[in-house]
């Protein structure tokens, strides 16, 4: 704060000395110099001496700032708009859209089932996801956790499956809650919305495809 003032005062006084007289010289014939009334000689050492202050602390100050967070800190990491990850135990490469406009996420998924195990009257959803790049069709078989209302664009409603599948980004595996859905018109059959990248990811719209996914062995599932 001394120093910002500082600067403020230093477009008022400077060595030659200059002075801005406040209308009439006052009673004591001191001059009005921005500096808490001091006279013009005590205004410009006081002025020197903060100077010389702070150019000495400028270094240590800026390396305090360096040590603050970069954006992505705090355990969260880059990515772009768009990115490659891994899906299920068997590592599917499908390409994500990292949209923090959606809450949920959503699967590009066809052949969905709903099926009831007869002894538990446990529910399940059969499915299968399809890379289209390598032509590559995996069926899913996941618990179903519970059955979602999804707003649509029109104003209607849609009720989705929900199911929990093992995702990787970058170096980064989770479970994630995905909604299926046939998104065959859209380019990205896989979309991480704000509940999955919350603590996790940080988007930068301008990047696409900024890592591989590269997650050690962990929980999955297909």
């Amino acid at each position: 704060i001394l120093c910002h003032y500082v600067k403020t005062v230093r477009t008022e006084i400077a060595l030659p000395l200059r002075v801005r007289r406040s209308g009439f010289p006052s009673p004591g014939g001191r001059l009005s110099v921005g500096v808490l009334g001091a006279t013009p000689a005590i205004a410009a050492i006081t002025v020197i001496v903060v100077s010389l202050f702070c150019l000495s602390a400028g270094p240590l100050l800026g390396a305090e700032a360096a040590t603050a967070d970069p954006p992505g800190g705090g355990g969260q990491d880059l990515f772009g708009w768009v990115e490659w990850v891994l899906v299920g135990e068997r590592k599917m490469e499908l390409k994500a859209k990292l949209d923090t406009g959606a809450e949920t996420s959503s699967l590009d998924a066809s052949g969905i089932r709903i099926l009831r195990r007869r002894q538990s009257g446990q529910r399940f959803v059969e499915f299968q996801l399809k890379d289209d790049d390598s032509g590559r069709t995996i069926t899913f078989k996941k618990r179903l956790v519970r059955e979602a209302r999804i707003k649509q664009h029109d104003g209607s409603f849609q009720t989705r499956p929900v199911v929990i599948v093992a995702v990787c980004l970058g170096d980064h595996q989770q479970e994630v809650e995905f909604t299926l859905i046939d998104r065959s018109e859209f380019l990205y059959p896989v979309l991480l919305g704000r509940s999955a990248l919350a603590h996790l990811a940080v988007v930068d719209p301008s990047l696409t495809f900024s890592r591989d996914p590269a997650c050690s062995e962990g929980k999955g599932g297909s």
